[in-house]
């Protein structure tokens, strides 16, 4: 069968002049999540996971994707020309090193400078092939692409967020002159809500809007759709506003500046409209180091938004359970079912995420989302793998909890309970400052494979203050995010899995905070912001380590405490008091 939306590609190319096409899955920000308009590489391949890069030949295609979606790509990939790699795997080239060691002189590399990142460019500067970057391909592509879509902005208040502009811009310029910069082009969507105490609804799932600011030596502006902007407080924030698409303007007129510009969320069009006589200062991002570490009301904010969001989720896992109410079917039930509840918390606005419920083998299928129309009947015995998130107006959340449904196996058992203890073994560790990211990914990673599993994800991602759901730029991975240090103030997930192809799929998910511990000088702890049990008919306590089993019974009465004090709720309460029984060896 021939692939009609690359055949047109390619007649576009071959127009062009172009023989190599690289398409990201990005916008003119470097979010992680784009909106409609900015979904070429998913119109042209059909794979709908959230990370992926597309490069498109004269007679062949190729999609490079992570861990987390090589079996939803293999299945949305079949037949449609475009070939499979398997990023991180041995001997599976990155989409860079092909394209350096692949094309040649003759050869012309195309791509869109609005969604190529500056360091994106570097690496093509590799490559012998000539390179055309063009703001008008995804346009000549894909003539039906929708608009951008861009929704009212509105003022966060100091009550939920804890500081202030001129504090947080303080800061900025603090940092600024510390790196010998005039100016800062910040670009990244979830950085401009930061900073200006703003948030929107541009993108479905994150409470941004579409925007760069230029931080100048005198003043600071912000590009974006002014007929949106109905904040009341800017205009007492000395912030000159203009149109959006002004920047590229703007940043052309600039003469003799030094300009902090992060080249892993810059696109290279901004780079590109630099004048020669300036000078760019390519550093890691100034503000996502600053919005990393959440302040006392954040914090607070948060956990309190815990107890609401967790309520949510413990009663629709309780009707799951005992299979009450009836409307709970199949997979896309549950993800409802979760949105009703949620949608009956005070402060909620949307979901953080497409919810992920995948049913026994599509559980092993990690970032799988249930259709709507034919979705997996909830029939037979196996388990259930839901991950789901909120965002309020008090903060953002980001659960996973798996559950069985009819006749418990062995292999469940066991499954879950090497999560589980991968999970805790992370959780109840006390560590010293200075400690990087990637240290305690292996905790966990190391205490999972004394089971005979691993996972091919990392082990857990920062994120915002109702703001983006994967924030950085610290994690518990092997990957860039783990070289940071994990320092107090700092949030992040523990979400290891056990994946069994065309079996079953287990992750265990909490948010954590890093702070210092009380019994240790020097040394700090994780404590667990979300607040949901586990489920107690999977687990083997046999296979715990006492400290594991000491930090699950500590946390259970963490949870039935918290929650029975917000709920009155008598199947609710009955339920959570069950499941949160004090377990023994």
């Amino acid at each position: 069968m021939v692939n009609q939306k690359l055949k047109h590609c390619r007649e576009i190319m071959e127009k062009l002049g172009a023989t190599a096409l690289f398409v990201p899955t990005s916008d003119p920000h470097g979010s992680e999540f784009i909106g409609p308009s900015y979904q070429l590489r998913q119109f042209l391949s059909d794979f709908t996971g959230s990370a992926g890069s597309l490069l498109i030949l004269k007679d062949k295609a190729y999609l490079w994707t992570d861990g987390r979606y090589y079996l939803q790509a293999k299945q949305q990939l079949a037949n449609n020309g475009i070939e499979l790699m398997k990023d991180g795997m041995p001997n599976v080239p990155t989409v860079y090193s092909y394209i350096a060691e692949n094309l040649r002189e003759e050869d012309v590399l195309a791509y869109n400078p609005l969604h190529v990142s500056i360091e994106q460019a570097w690496y093509f500067s590799k490559t012998k092939a000539s390179i055309l970057a063009r703001t008008d391909i995804d346009q000549l592509i894909w003539p039906q692409k929708p608009e951008p879509t861009y929704n009212e902005i509105y003022d966060y208040p100091i009550t939920y967020c804890g500081a202030a502009y001129k504090f947080k811009i303080e800061q900025v310029r603090f940092a600024m002159s510390k790196a010998g910069c005039q100016y800062y082009l910040v670009s990244h969507l979830d950085e401009n809500a930061w900073l200006f105490n703003l948030r929107g609804s541009d993108l479905e799932q994150t409470p941004v809007f579409y925007s760069f600011s230029l931080i100048t030596p005198n003043s600071v502006i912000l590009f974006v759709n002014t007929k949106k902007l109905k904040s009341q407080n800017l205009c007492r924030k000395s912030v000159i506003i203009k149109e959006y698409d002004e920047v590229w303007e703007h940043l052309e007129g600039l003469r003799n500046a030094n300009i902090f510009m992060d080249p892993a969320t810059c696109c290279h069009l901004a780079y590109m409209k630099l004048h020669p006589s300036c000078t760019p200062v390519f550093k890691s991002s100034i503000i996502d180091e600053l919005k990393a570490i959440k302040n006392h009301v954040e914090q607070r904010q948060m956990k309190e938004a815990a107890v609401d969001d967790g309520l949510a989720v413990s009663k629709v896992l309780m009707e799951l359970e005992k299979q009450t109410p009836t409307n709970l079917t199949d997979e896309f039930s549950i993800s409802q079912r979760l949105l009703e509840e949620r949608g009956k918390i005070k402060d909620f606005k949307s979901v953080s995420f497409d919810t992920i419920a995948g049913f026994k083998e599509n559980g092993a299928i990690i970032h799988y989302q249930p259709p709507k129309a034919n979705s997996k009947k909830l029939e037979g015995s196996g388990l259930v793998l839901i991950d789901s998130g909120g965002q309020y107006l008090r903060g953002t959340t980001d659960i996973t909890r798996t559950v069985p449904l009819g006749e418990i196996t062995e292999e469940m058992v066991r499954c879950y309970t090497a999560v589980l203890a991968a999970h805790l073994a992370l959780f109840s560790h006390k560590f010293p400052y200075g400690t990087l990211g990637r240290e305690l990914d292996e905790i966990c990673r190391n205490r999972l494979a004394e089971f005979g599993y691993s996972y091919a994800h990392g082990t857990g991602h920062g994120f915002g203050h109702f703001l983006s759901v994967h924030e950085g730029p610290h994690g518990f991975s092997r990957g860039v995010n783990g070289q940071h240090e994990i320092l107090p103030g700092s949030c992040t997930t523990i979400e290891p899995g056990v994946y069994l192809e065309g079996k079953l799929g287990i992750r265990l998910e909490n948010q954590v905070l890093c702070r210092a511990d009380s019994d240790m000088e020097n040394t700090l702890c994780l404590e667990a912001i979300t607040l949901c049990p586990w489920e107690r008919r999977l687990i083997d306590p046999a296979l715990l380590k006492d400290q594991e089993l000491e930090a699950l019974n500590q946390y259970h009465e963490q949870v039935r405490t918290k929650l029975l004090a917000a709920t009155d709720d008598p199947a609710l309460i009955q339920w959570i008091t069950d499941k949160c029984k004090p377990i023994y060896k």
